[in-house]
């Protein structure tokens, strides 16, 4: 990484301004992480919201399911709907087939039986 820095002199302010430049490993690296708000990465503790421990068990209960379905059995919209299958996909915790269905994977199985025990 580089670090620029640029002192501007308005008036009797002095700002100081820095600019950084990241190299291209470490940028396709920060590009591959960043997915988002929200981010998850599948090597990371993850901390599910209510409404994200609801997609996942009704990607369970359902075994294969969209985002419409979700949508419409939460009633949320379609894009919180993806929204929410888009982190859990990220996180490990659900699969994408060849034509979008999500199923969950075994990380998901593991978290729903951690959630049940406590």
């Amino acid at each position: 990484m580089t670090c620029n820095l640029l002192y501007l002199f308005i008036g009797l302010t002095i700002f100081t301004v820095v600019t950084l430049t990241l190299l291209k490993e470490m940028k396709k690296k920060a590009d591959n992480d960043n997915i988002g708000p929200k981010t998850a990465s599948r090597d990371e503790r993850v901390s599910l919201t209510r409404r994200q421990k609801m997609v996942l068990s009704l990607v369970t209960e359902l075994e294969e399911v969209g985002p419409t379905r979700i949508s419409e059995e939460l009633d949320i919209s379609l894009t919180t709907a993806y929204r929410e299958l888009t982190f859990l996909e990220h996180a490990g915790f659900i699969t994408s087939g060849s034509q979008g269905k999500r199923r969950v994977a075994s990380k998901g199985l593991e978290y729903l039986k951690q959630l049940a025990r406590t």
